[in-house]
């Protein structure tokens, strides 16, 4: 993925990245985040475009669910130093593209209970 396939706006000191189709529905190549930390402040590098990172920690980050362009950096800042750190993005999730199971998911859905009773009430209504 090269910048002219994410279109990016960047106003002031806030960058906001589009992606034009559904993230799993992408060939996103898998990102390699690497993770700096210094007492209240983390700084995150990726190989790859890097969508959607997210951070779970134990301290409230001041910026969090953004993207990362290959050999860019991102400063994120803590209200505390975090002591537990988990740093995840799109491109390392797994996502079902085999359309049968797909398929068979759809039609297990539609025979729980409560799906069958609600699809009836909305068709007799």
């Amino acid at each position: 993925m090269t910048r002219k396939t994410v279109p990016e706006i960047r106003w002031r000191d806030h960058i906001m990245t589009e992606l034009c189709c559904a993230p799993r529905k992408l060939r996103l190549p898998p990102a390699g985040l690497q993770v700096d930390q210094d007492g209240d402040s983390v700084t995150i590098r990726s190989d790859a475009f890097a969508y959607g990172v997210h951070i779970e920690s134990d301290a409230v980050p001041l910026d969090n669910d953004f993207s990362i362009m290959p050999g860019e950096s991102r400063t994120v800042r803590f209200e505390t130093a975090p002591a537990r750190l988990h740093i995840t993005c799109v491109n390392n999730m797994a996502f079902s593209r085999r359309p049968l199971k797909r398929l068979l998911f759809r039609i297990k859905y539609r025979l729980e209970p409560r799906n069958l009773v609600t699809g009836v009430y909305y068709a007799i209504k």
